[in-house]
């Protein structure tokens, strides 16, 4: 049995905010994160609204320990080397991120 309970102000050195991820990028939509299907890592997606190519970079401040290009079967189809990428016009992109 799992319990919610709410405490005080308390001291630590956790930042008030933390994320996962960030990621950075013009005209990029946010469209998905979730549990990859066949392991514990995360798949997010992305969408590029423009009908130009554009960057998009990322940034793992709880680090990680790689990084995967997938197609939306989340089959591998590449993994990444850099936390930046170009993602093409009116396209989803997904990324397979192991932690």
């Amino acid at each position: 049995t799992l319990f919610a309970k709410q405490n005080g102000k308390h001291q630590g050195n956790q930042p008030a905010q933390k994320g996962l991820v960030v990621a950075k990028g013009d005209y990029m939509s946010f469209a998905a994160m979730k549990k990859a299907e066949a392991d514990s890592d995360a798949i997010i997606r992305f969408y590029n609204a423009s009908k130009q190519d554009t960057s998009l970079s990322f940034e793992f401040p709880m680090g990680k320990q790689g990084v995967s290009v997938v197609n939306l079967a989340e089959t591998v189809q590449s993994d990444l080397d850099d936390d930046r990428v170009t993602v093409p016009g009116k396209k989803i992109v997904s990324y397979k991120i192991k932690f």
